[in-house]
């Protein structure tokens, strides 16, 4: 706490500002980026070209994906809040045992989270933010019938075993695990798993790059922007990814792109 006052007081004698007036500039920034980008980090038109898309599967299938139409992946995310004093139970997690938001996320090889949908209340499941979001109909819209692989199927993105199997969004085979270790479903779930982790590092780069968005005790409903927080922590981490890359992109070798390319200048 004293840390935090600290803090305070060296902005404003920095910039020359009361406490009160850092914030309204702090809240009027996120509100304006959330207006002004809220579309592109909903869902990044580049998902929509197809040369992209190939571009997505050959990096991940270098990297032993033993399915040649996979372009991404996609997961759903939970950050802790404090304990609302109202509408408790929409916001209890029954998985984490704990009141949260969450969100749905698309993460692709060069590193970015082109795709982030919410917030959605805590209770809620991944299957339930895939269908409330609607990007099932977005997958087929931009990939459905226009880019096929020389094998056949459609592009599709890869999901962990909380999401059901549909025709854009491939699912591990269940039960796989208690079989024998040459088992072909269990090893495709083992390769699968090997690639598909990428997803959380986009997740550990955004807290540690900005950790007010993992800080529960200030994360308060109905006191706090505290979806638009989080989306537009993504969103910044976004545009540091095309500018220097991460974990993700080196490991897929997959250049991001630029951020006028990005931010569609």
């Amino acid at each position: 706490m004293l840390l935090c006052i600290g803090r305070l007081l060296d902005l404003e004698a920095k910039y020359g500002r009361t406490r009160d007036q850092l914030c309204r500039i702090y809240l009027h920034m996120l509100h304006l980026i959330e207006r002004r980008f809220g579309q592109l980090i909903t869902w990044w038109p580049g998902l929509n070209e197809p040369a992209r898309l190939l571009t997505y599967r050959a990096q991940i299938t270098a990297k032993e994906c033993p399915v040649p139409n996979v372009y991404g992946f996609v997961d759903g995310t939970a950050r802790f809040i404090c304990r609302p004093t109202r509408n408790q139970r929409a916001a209890f997690s029954g998985h984490k045992r704990h009141h949260v938001i969450k969100f749905q996320g698309i993460a692709t090889p060069d590193g970015l989270l082109p795709s982030v949908m919410g917030p959605y209340e805590g209770r809620r499941n991944d299957n339930y933010m895939l269908n409330e979001s609607g990007t099932e109909a977005l997958c087929t819209q931009a990939c459905g019938c226009a880019v096929v692989v020389p094998a056949g199927g459609h592009s599709c993105l890869y999901a962990d075993s909380g999401y059901g199997i549909r025709q854009h969004v491939l699912t591990p085979y269940p039960g796989a695990a208690g079989l024998h270790a040459e088992d072909p479903h269990r090893r495709f779930n083992e390769q699968m798993a090997k690639v598909r982790i990428s997803n959380e590092w986009f997740y550990g780069t955004v807290t540690a790059q900005w950790s007010k968005v993992d800080f529960n005790r200030k994360n308060r409903l109905f006191l706090s922007p505290i979806g638009i927080e989080y989306r537009v922590a993504i969103f910044l981490t976004n545009l540091f990814t095309c500018l220097y890359g991460n974990v993700t992109s080196r490991y897929f070798n997959c250049q991001p792109p630029s951020i006028r390319v990005y931010l569609r200048l």
